[in-house]
């Protein structure tokens, strides 16, 4: 699941905007390059509990049959086009995420948290390592503030970008030139196949939650 479909869950269980940044930040943490340790006895307590959130939803949502299913559709419409399979892998997880995340930003309530969650002042010690972490996570910070809400997962050709951008430091997920109008045409069809199964992977994540 995407940072922002983290979000959304976390919007399940509260609305504190520590909690929520605390279920963005594994995701955050890898966009920054950098690791995460565990959470101390200063670490803030409803921060630390987002982040263990983060950690229970990602098992639960890979899991699910319905993301188990898109990823697999992806996979059989891609690999028969000459689209290796790596690739065609990579598109059906983290695409899917992609999309996830642009269909959940249809709640005005999920912007909003989102936004808030960005600008929390908790204090991130407790779970990063050292100064030049903390800055890194800072700019990073800043800079999907400056940004704004992503929106632009619910576009195909915006996602099909990212995903570029995503797998070209991974030469064996990389989407090469003759890959991506394959990738391009599908991610329509497959925006419209979350869609469809948004309600009942929604649920089926609720259900692995307790």
């Amino acid at each position: 699941m995407n940072f922002i479909g983290h979000a959304a869950v976390a919007l399940w269980q509260r609305a504190d905007a520590p909690f929520v940044l605390g279920s963005m930040l594994p995701d955050f943490a890898g966009m920054a390059g950098q690791r995460m340790v565990a959470a101390g006895a200063d670490t803030d307590p409803v921060l630390a509990a987002g982040v263990a959130l983060h950690h229970r939803t990602d098992e639960v949502f890979h899991a699910a049959p319905e993301f188990v299913a898109l990823q697999q559709r992806t996979l059989d419409t891609l690999t028969p086009l000459g689209v290796p399979r790596g690739t065609a892998r990579a598109v059906g997880h983290i695409g899917v995420e992609m999309l996830l995340d642009g269909e959940l930003l249809g709640d005005p309530s999920l912007a909003d948290a989102y936004v808030r969650a960005l600008r929390s002042d908790v204090a991130l010690n407790g779970v990063f390592p050292n100064d030049e972490a903390l800055a890194k996570l800072a700019r990073l910070r800043s800079r999907l503030t400056e940004h704004g809400v992503p929106y632009d997962y619910g576009d195909p050709d915006a996602v099909l970008q990212r995903l570029r951008f995503v797998l070209a430091r991974r030469p064996r997920l990389a989407i090469a030139e003759d890959s991506a109008p394959h990738v391009r045409r599908l991610l329509p069809a497959l925006q419209r196949d979350v869609r469809d199964a948004l309600p009942a992977l929604l649920s089926s994540v609720r259900r692995g939650l307790g």
